[in-house]
């Protein structure tokens, strides 16, 4: 499938990924054989790939690992492309490398075909394939899909060149970045700045000026706001009073014969109620050394052993 637009420059040619590259797949080795690992040869999986020209590399492998196993050893400048997990992910190798199944290898020298272009061109390709161009997120491509991929080939001359024109238009767009987040920032500054003579009065201070004697004081209308919650008060009230026209003296704390007053809540008291009495003892009698009482829970207690 060709993502991009049928009509290339007659100097270009249009071919498969595979008819310019070798594609090599990666693999695991067992982690049960201790002698596959610690060696001195890179190790990646898609975990490891951070950017275009940043690998992380945790971990490494023997030669043996590798003759034993399905993962291959690439040249330096290959290309690694996720297929499965994280797909869309491409890194440069700089040094010969291993890696594990959710890679593949793209090898090609770079007297042949220029690898940032190869990288640029896939960049596009693989996010427009992940999202089958039509929205819909795939997890990964095969092998195959990977090698059919259209290559839009011109001479290796032009290929360094928009190499050079991506990356200094790439550069100009980083700058615009990092000028927007000043500029953000510089205008967080502003509204707080803003704000803060917005209620310290600077704002308004010439139509002040320009307004003067024709303005209500704001003591005069803070008198008014009171006086206007005072009233909205007290007409509350008689609105609730109206409605409950049987307690309006137990409202006002005056008690009468049907409403009498409640005595206030005393520390150790209930409010005019009588604390409970205490159970009284068992007048049973006790001897010592017997079992408690169901009654009264006290040692030796004949009455209950009578039963």
């Amino acid at each position: 499938m060709n993502t991009l637009a049928k009509k290339i420059p007659q100097t270009w040619e249009t071919t498969t990924l595979g008819n310019v590259y070798q594609v090599v797949g990666g693999g695991t080795p067992s982690t049960e054989v201790p002698d596959y690992w610690d060696g001195n040869i890179p190790w990646v999986t898609s975990a490891d790939i951070e950017s275009v020209r940043q690998i992380k590399i945790r971990k490494y492998v023997s030669e043996k690992g590798i003759k034993e196993s399905t993962t291959n050893k690439v040249p330096p400048k290959t290309l690694l492309v996720v297929t499965r997990v994280g797909l869309g992910k491409i890194a440069i190798s700089e040094t010969s490398i291993c890696f594990s199944q959710d890679l593949q290898g793209l090898i090609q020298s770079p007297k042949i075909i220029c690898p940032e272009y190869t990288l640029y061109l896939l960049s596009y390709k693989l996010q427009y394939l992940k999202f089958d161009g039509r929205g819909t997120t795939i997890s990964g491509i095969t092998k195959k899909q990977l090698t059919d991929l259209d290559f839009e080939l011109p001479p290796l001359s032009e290929q360094h060149r928009i190499v050079a024109k991506i990356e200094a238009l790439f550069s100009e767009l980083d700058k615009g970045i990092e000028s927007f987040k000043t500029a953000r920032e510089q205008l967080k500054i502003y509204r707080q700045a803003l704000l803060k003579h917005a209620f310290s009065g600077k704002l308004t201070e010439q139509w002040r000026a320009e307004n003067a004697g024709k303005l209500e004081s704001a003591e005069t209308l803070l008198q008014r706001i009171q006086t206007e919650r005072q009233q909205r008060y007290q007409q509350q009230l008689k609105d609730w009073e109206d409605k409950s026209p049987s307690i309006p003296l137990l409202q006002k704390g005056k008690p009468d014969s049907k409403h009498p007053k409640i005595p206030p809540f005393e520390k150790g008291g209930l409010g005019g109620f009588p604390n409970p009495k205490p159970p009284k003892p068992c007048r049973r009698l006790l001897l010592k050394n017997w079992p408690s009482c169901r009654n009264c829970q006290r040692d030796g207690c004949i009455q209950d052993l009578a039963r």
